[in-house]
Parts: structure tokens; C-alpha cells; sequence
């Protein structure tokens, strides 16, 4: 898949998550919903939330600072740590504006991305579900920046679903899982430090849904 393939993937999802047809009345996107939730400066926003850890499986501190400042492009926002600057914090990344390549990081329209802390930290986002159900997870994690090493994952309720690693800037990393979900269930999308020659401050692009399937 190219990058102009995965543009169009992403575009998919943002119409899908806007559309109004009781067909798609339950289900949740993360970019969508972080455009939506970004005036409020709220976090969590709705059913996401935003924050970094240790791991897969370890417990997610909330970002509480939120900033748009032009790293990565004017149309760069992020939540990250106010305990650390920005050039060095786990983060998470929204392009709200076209397209983003200045040679070493590419962004496409309306991307969310996960960004890795210069400590080693991983970053994280959270859907808890709001009512009991079965859902339908499905999405992409995305090579989008030179030597490019990091890890990802998907994680219910303390139990990876789903792992993998990005290696190569283009890499693209699908998953799609059903799983039964109680209302106040949690599942983390995460990205963390890799092999070398990449894995610290890295953008990893990430289109994820859920859709009620019951």
C-alpha cells in the first residue's frame, strides 16, 4: 500500500466516522473524534483519552498539556507531558490540514499519529467502551519517518490482542479484531521504542475504529 493508498484509507474512515445513518450510529474513530475534541482541549474526550506508559500492558498517565506550535507543520496539534518540553515528551499528533512531508516525517491529511518519548516512554490511546457489547476493531498503524523503529500494539483490558513492529517509513501494519467488551473496558493502541536504528521520537501514523457488531 502506498502513501496515497493509505490517504485514501484514512479518508475513508473520517467519512464513515461523520456519517449520520443509524447504520453507523455506534461507532467511534479516533481521528474524527480528536478533530471534534481538540477546541475543548479535553482529555479524555468522549470515549478516547491520550497518554504514554511503560509497555503494553502498563498502567497509561494522561497528557495534560495541550499545544499546536508548528513542530511537524503549522497544522500540527498535539496533547503530550507538561513534565518534559515538547522535543522530548511521548505524544499524540493530529495534521489538521493537507498533507505534511518535509523529508523526513510524512503526515497525510487528517492523521492521527502516536509519537514515542524521548525517554524511552510509549504512547498510548484509550477507547473505553460505553456500553456492553461485541466490537468490531479495525485499523492501520503507519511507517511515516526515516529509520523508523518502533513497536506496536493493541491491548483489552491488561491482554495484547495484537502486536507487531514498524520498521521502514511506507510500512503498513493492519489489524482487525471482534471482542467482547463490557461497558468501562478499556482497549490501548500503543507505540513504543524499537530495534535501532529508530524507536525514540518516532511518528507512527494510526487510523483506528470500533462499530458495534451485536
Amino acid at each position: 500500500m502506498n502513501l496515497n493508498s493509505v490517504s485514501r484509507h484514512l479518508a475513508v474512515l473520517f467519512f464513515l466516522a461523520s456519517v449520520t445513518g443509524s447504520c453507523w450510529a455506534q461507532s467511534w474513530d479516533v481521528a474524527a473524534a480528536f478533530k471534534e475534541g481538540w477546541p475543548s482541549k479535553g482529555n479524555p474526550y468522549g470515549v478516547w483519552s491520550y497518554g504514554y506508559s511503560s509497555g503494553f500492558t502498563a498502567p497509561v498517565t494522561l497528557y495534560d498539556r495541550a499545544e499546536q506550535n508548528g513542530v511537524n507543520g503549522p497544522n500540527a496539534q498535539f496533547w503530550f507531558s507538561s513534565a518534559v518540553d515538547l522535543a522530548n515528551s511521548p505524544s499524540v499528533e493530529f495534521n489538521n490540514g493537507p498533507a505534511y512531508d518535509e523529508g523526513n516525517i510524512h503526515l497525510a491529511a487528517n492523521e492521527f499519529a502516536l509519537v514515542t518519548g524521548d525517554g524511552g516512554q510509549y504512547s498510548d490511546v484509550v477507547f473505553t467502551a460505553p456500553i456492553d457489547g461485541k466490537y468490531l476493531v479495525e485499523g492501520s498503524f503507519f511507517g511515516h519517518q526515516d529509520s523508523i523503529g518502533a513497536v506496536v500494539g493493541v491491548v483489552a483490558n491488561g491482554k495484547v490482542l495484537f502486536s507487531s513492529s514498524i520498521k521502514s517509513k511506507g510500512q503498513v501494519v493492519p489489524f482487525e479484531k471482534v471482542t467482547l467488551l463490557r461497558a468501562g473496558s478499556t482497549v490501548v493502541f500503543s507505540a513504543g521504542p524499537g530495534a535501532a536504528p529508530g524507536g525514540r521520537l518516532q511518528n507512527t501514523g494510526l487510523a483506528a475504529g470500533f462499530r458495534l457488531v451485536n
